[in-house]
């Protein structure tokens, strides 16, 4: 991933509302639409999707926003591709869309259950995870499940290969290796978000809670994977949501009160 999403991210970031437009009525601020979007991805600065409540799906062409349709209502929570002609979206109720370049067509579900991230990991196939452990492949005619490693949802989902996959519950940080999943040793208060460079750099990053009974407060808390360990640091306050890069010394993440930040040479 490019070092342009941190700052779609922040781009997007305005394009909010509790609530989906009811028939008969038309949104006059903010615009284009004001549901509340929940995951953003671009094959380029000039291309990007967002996703979010009650179906909805915003292009970014590099200058402007719009609404682009989905032909669902269903909430979509997460996004991700490979070019401009190739994406898939996913959502509430086991919802998945397909991007062919020209338009978003809804895949026949294969669960009911809640899809919360997806990774492409070739132009024809696609990792799911979502509530209750719930993991599966599309290997380009059919799904595949993966047996649940834990009850807990998980959160997001990252891939190196479809043997070498990483996925997030709130608390626990999981591999898949092509038969079984493993539990890895980093943990957190809150994960929100795995990526990586490639299978040799790894980042797990969320928010660490310290303090007394009487006083806590919160810390950005970010784990790297460098081929050999995991290394944990807390490089800035308020904690993280999402983290993108393009090198090992040219990370970009963004939080709560932390619209984006650099960090280089973060994890030696």
């Amino acid at each position: 991933m490019r070092r342009w999403v941190g700052m779609i991210t922040a781009a997007f970031a305005f394009v909010t509302a509790p609530l989906a437009m009811a028939e008969g009525w038309q949104w006059l601020s903010p615009l284009p639409q004001g549901n509340s979007l929940n995951a953003v991805w671009g094959d380029s600065w000039n291309h990007a999707f967002a996703v979010g409540n009650a179906g909805t799906l915003v292009l970014w062409n590099g200058s402007s926003l719009t609404v682009v349709p989905s032909g669902v209502n269903a909430d979509l929570y997460g996004i991700h591709g490979r070019s401009s002609a190739i994406a898939v979206a996913v959502g509430e109720q086991g919802t998945v869309l397909r991007w062919d370049g020209a338009m978003w067509r809804q895949q026949l579900p294969f669960t009911s259950t809640d899809l919360n991230s997806v990774w492409c990991d070739s132009n024809a196939t696609y990792i799911a995870v979502g509530a209750a452990g719930f993991a599966g492949r599309w290997n380009g005619t059919s799904w595949v499940q993966w047996p649940a490693p834990t009850t807990e949802d998980f959160i997001s989902v990252w891939a190196a290969a479809a043997n070498n996959v990483y996925a997030l519950t709130l608390h626990d940080l999981f591999r898949w290796n092509g038969a079984v999943w493993q539990l890895l040793d980093p943990s957190m208060d809150y994960f929100s978000q795995v990526w990586g460079l490639n299978g040799q750099n790894i980042y797990a990053g969320g928010t660490r809670v310290h303090g007394y009974p009487w006083f806590t407060y919160s810390i950005g808390a970010l784990y790297n994977w460098n081929g050999s360990v995991w290394n944990y640091t807390e490089p800035f306050e308020y904690g993280m949501n999402t983290i993108h890069g393009q090198a090992t010394n040219d990370l970009h993440v963004a939080g709560p009160r932390l619209a984006r930040c650099f960090i280089r040479a973060l994890i030696n």
